[in-house]
């Protein structure tokens, strides 16, 4: 067995390598939208491991990498763990970019539930000039100088923001669903680039970040989705903002069914299950967040993980 796995993970490897590499030559200018400049930023740091230039092709390489990883192939990658899984984000960071327009925003138009209330926003002329005033910013910001921490609160608040205006130009739409094109082609200036919501999910968040814990402070304006917090993100507040999003969301739609056998999770646990493979899984990264009692039955391999349905309805406040 070991002589046919040995040559497939190695070819698997090199191939994934050296398709990465013809898709980025070196000393050609980045083509993935403004990659090169993040990728800068992050590589001043020290979180990042030694190892060959950040050069992958796109996720599915990365999750070939990280599959092959927990067979214990060693593989290189560059992507920022919060001080590796033993630690968490640390709170030492100094704020370097201002999310001043979008806590007010926030603590002005997001109630209690966590909806936002998009019909106030579009009349109050002050409040549109704040969230206006606060995406040109975005526009035109740059990731030089920022610490990881910082960097991912930044990304996390531009989503957020930019799912927003996607609403409000879209004229409020009752499910974001029904708006083709909603988180591919609408498209939010970011750093220079313009950028949809699914790149800025996958192409500047996940793919930098090894951070499970970001699905639940991203918010595509729909009912299915983690609450908005009152508050915009902060590097120096991240771990206590990311771990009590990712608890209260958890208790609030993990359902346990006795009679049945049956987890009910949220399916973006399904959609994005391999992010949690590096810590355990799905059901680990539940149960931890859980009661005791909750915790143990949702341990027990007798019970069968189920996914809810996704509520795309506008995440309206009524």
């Amino acid at each position: 067995m070991r002589r046919v796995a040995c040559p497939l993970v190695c070819g698997l490897l090199l191939l994934s390598t050296g398709i990465a590499r013809s898709q980025s030559p070196e000393g050609a200018p980045c083509e993935e939208e403004g990659l090169g400049e993040q990728e800068e930023a992050l590589e001043e740091t020290e979180l990042i491991e030694d190892g060959v230039p950040f050069e992958r092709g796109s996720l599915i390489f990365d999750y070939l990498r990280q599959w092959l990883s927990l067979f214990g192939f060693g593989t290189t990658n560059n992507r920022l763990y919060p001080d590796g899984w033993d630690h968490h984000w640390s709170t030492e960071v100094p704020e370097s970019f201002d999310h001043g327009e979008w806590d007010r925003i926030l603590a002005g138009h997001v109630n209690e539930e966590g909806l936002f209330d998009y019909g106030a926003l579009s009349q109050d002329s002050a409040q549109r000039a704040f969230l206006d005033g606060y995406l040109g910013r975005l526009a035109e910001a740059s990731l030089q100088g920022l610490v990881p921490a910082e960097q991912l609160a930044f990304w996390i608040n531009a989503y957020n923001a930019c799912a927003v205006q996607n609403v409000l130009t879209r004229g409020l739409p009752q499910s974001v669903l029904e708006v083709e094109g909603f988180f591919d082609d609408d498209l939010c200036r970011i750093g220079g680039y313009s950028l949809s919501l699914n790149e800025i999910e996958n192409e500047r968040i996940r793919r930098f970040f090894v951070e499970p814990r970001i699905h639940f402070a991203l918010n595509g304006a729909a009912h299915g989705c983690p609450p908005l917090r009152r508050e915009a993100y902060r590097g120096n507040r991240l771990e206590v903002q990311l771990e009590d999003q990712a608890t209260r969301f958890l208790r609030a739609t993990t359902v346990i069914d006795t009679n049945r056998m049956e987890i009910r999770a949220n399916r973006i646990l399904e959609w994005f299950g391999w992010d949690f493979e590096p810590i355990g899984g799905v059901r680990e990264f539940i149960a931890q967040r859980l009661e005791a009692e909750e915790a143990r039955l949702v341990r027990l391999d007798s019970y069968r993980l189920v996914f809810s349905e996704f509520d795309w309805r506008l995440n309206q406040v009524p």
